[in-house]
């Protein structure tokens, strides 16, 4: 880790405050408040600008949920997304607008220019973009009521964003939840390749993008942990050419009891390696993978949905 990156997550204090934005080194440890701490509103879901100074996240605190930027080194500046981007760049969000279900929708980083990117009567929800922006997830509830996970093409300069319609990429029965791109993981510049993960069954699963232009279903799909519940995966921006570990590293959120760091068994924030399918980690006799490094602990607060994100001015990462 560098000594200037951080981890932003989501902690639930007790029912009087609901849930606030946290940040923490996670070299140096300890966790400070990321800006104001509204008792009254819910802060949720996290996310880094492109140039990882600036976290865009969701807040109730004006009545409804609305997305709003702060400093993520200084806790202030505290925007309702009305300040104007950098490098233009843009925000895929879902909402519920005009209709009992969710759609996507896709913005400037001031709020500006809204367009409606889906119009279905399912929800569509937790979009993601690939790093390249050719490609958006997400997790629609088409199919029998149950969230599974779509890929379309994307290109946000485009008069029709959604440049490939969406297919349907899992299968299974199962609510398949907040999936989200890697970094290219192949170092063939000419190649682009993705690993993709998800929540599911309380786990964490992943699997293969089949590469540029292709939608086909996922392959190599693994399930990443077992054991205790765990949610909303992201990954690290880091990436070598080491065939079997590669330096890309799993972050999401689990409940497992460990004796020494969560004798309580709240949410914490944990990272782990990704390695290359269909090779998994070794796990502990409770299903913990052995090199499983936990960021928050002890604090009797539940923490989940964190994101890792690359300053691309300084290569500094922070979650």
């Amino acid at each position: 880790y560098q000594s200037r990156d951080w981890i932003v997550y989501q902690k639930f204090e007790d029912r009087g405050s609901g849930w606030n934005l946290y940040k923490m080194n996670p070299r140096a440890g300890g966790e400070t408040p990321l800006g104001f701490q509204s008792r009254q509103a819910d802060d949720v879901m996290p996310a880094f600008s492109p140039d990882g100074t600036t976290v865009i996240f969701a807040s109730n605190r004006a009545g409804q949920f609305d997305l709003y930027t702060i400093d993520v080194r200084t806790g202030t500046s505290l925007s309702r997304l009305t300040t104007t981007a950098v490098n233009d760049p843009k925000i895929v969000f879902s909402a519920q607008r005009g209709d009992l279900d969710y759609d996507l929708f896709m913005m400037d980083f001031d709020g500006s220019n809204v367009v409606q990117l889906t119009d279905t009567p399912w929800d569509e929800r937790t979009p993601h973009v690939s790093a390249d922006g050719k490609k958006l997830i997400f997790s629609s509830d088409e199919i029998g009521g149950i969230s599974r996970m779509y890929v379309a093409g994307f290109d946000a300069d485009s008069a029709t964003p959604i440049t490939v319609p969406p297919v349907v990429v899992t299968s299974g029965f199962s609510e398949q939840l907040a999936p989200k791109f890697s970094p290219d993981i192949d170092p063939d510049p000419v190649l682009t390749t993705y690993r993709i993960a998800w929540s599911q069954n309380g786990q964490i699963f992943a699997g293969n993008d089949p590469g540029p232009f292709d939608f086909s279903p996922l392959s190599g799909v693994v399930q990443v942990t077992s054991g205790y519940t765990n949610l909303t995966p992201s990954f690290s921006p880091d990436q070598d050419s080491d065939p079997l570990f590669e330096d890309i590293r799993y972050v999401y959120a689990t409940n497992d009891p460990d004796q020494q760091v969560n004798p309580e068994g709240d949410f914490e924030i944990v990272n782990m390696p990704v390695y290359n399918n269909p090779v998994l980690p070794t796990y502990t006799a409770n299903r913990t993978p052995l090199d499983t490094e936990y960021l928050t602990q002890n604090d009797s607060y539940d923490d989940i949905a964190p994101v890792w994100g690359l300053n691309t001015q300084t290569g500094r990462e922070r979650v």
